[in-house]
């Protein structure tokens, strides 16, 4: 009897759970196109959908990859790349891995644009997502640490009626004042306990929180002791803040926020569109009037930065606070 080559076992293994993943999320992905259909005919089945890609899957991969080549997540594409292929099929499935490549580059500039553009209509329509308390309650050790820790009682009192209205659905939502605290301390110490088997000469490490004491024995001392800051001191705090949370919605990080309704959404291309104009419009104009002030029209390259990639340039400037937490 022959032995068993392990490795190719777990290799066949590895392949045939990454050819059922990548069947399962095109199955389960959105607008995808499986067959022709009436109106009136219902939708199919999941089973009907793995039959119909199982089928395609089992003849050949270009044809395959020119069918459903854009509903494999990127990761996945490694699938078709670590196979061998030979003649005209080695070179059409080369062809769709790279023209797959290039879209996916696309699809995430056009998703990152996408996400801005909504981002700028709901920050100009005052939408309550963006409201104080609403981020508060998203992220609220950073809000503490930057801001709450600062603000008076009255202070406090006026931000919660400014956005009474997303108060009032946190308080739907059962986030009531003590749960706020508890998700706060839960946030600043975690919910790990120390084993009790751990060496006697190990020091468990603390996190050390803006505004926090290292020794304990001053632990009690009021807030209300501190040495104030300065209001410019404050705005720069808020402004940190403010950055930290639009750089959370642009990456895809606000776990209860539906980015497929903007992801998917084309709507949100024509305000990007229309942004592009009307930067393209003043940069010629700024272009044509100081070529023509200093008589060298033609002769200076015009240079441009993406709106968006200038303002993701500066929030990363922010991304050591972020490490500290």
């Amino acid at each position: 009897m022959l032995p068993i080559d392990t490795d190719t076992v777990a290799s066949v293994a590895e392949e045939d759970e990454l050819r059922a993943k990548i069947i399962q999320n095109i199955c389960n992905g959105d607008r995808v196109f499986f067959k022709s259909q009436q109106i009136d005919d219902p939708d199919l089945t999941m089973e009907e959908k793995e039959e119909i890609v199982k089928e395609l899957f089992s003849k050949k991969d270009s044809l395959f990859l020119a069918r459903f080549g854009n509903h494999i997540d990127i990761e996945n594409l490694v699938y078709f790349e670590e196979k061998q292929y030979s003649g005209d099929e080695e070179y059409i499935v080369k062809q769709h891995l790279e023209r797959l490549r290039r879209w996916h580059k696309n699809k995430g500039v056009e998703i990152r644009n996408r996400r801005y553009a909504a981002m700028q209509k709901m920050i100009a329509e005052n939408s309550a997502y963006f409201t104080e308390t609403e981020m508060m309650n998203r992220e609220p050790l950073l809000y503490d640490q930057l801001i709450g820790q600062f603000l008076s009682e009255d202070e406090k009192m006026t931000r919660d009626n400014r956005d009474s209205s997303s108060l009032v659905n946190v308080l739907l939502n059962g986030i009531e004042d003590s749960d706020y605290s508890e998700k706060l301390a839960q946030e600043k110490y975690g919910q790990e306990e120390n084993s009790s088997s751990s060496s006697e000469n190990s020091v468990p490490k603390e996190r050390t929180l803006w505004g926090e004491f290292t020794d304990h024995s001053a632990a009690s001392t009021s807030r209300s002791s501190q040495k104030p800051i300065t209001r410019t001191e404050r705005d720069l705090l808020r402004e940190e803040f403010m950055g930290i949370m639009y750089t959370n919605f642009l990456q895809g990080t606000d776990k209860d926020f539906d980015y497929s309704a903007v992801d998917n959404n084309a709507d949100y291309d024509d305000a990007i569109r229309s942004l592009d104009e009307e930067e393209k419009y003043f940069d010629d104009d700024d272009d044509t009037n100081d070529s023509a002030a200093n008589g060298i029209y033609g002769q200076e390259e015009a240079s441009s930065e993406d709106e968006l990639d200038i303002y993701m340039e500066h929030l990363n400037r922010h991304q050591s606070l972020q490490e500290q937490l």
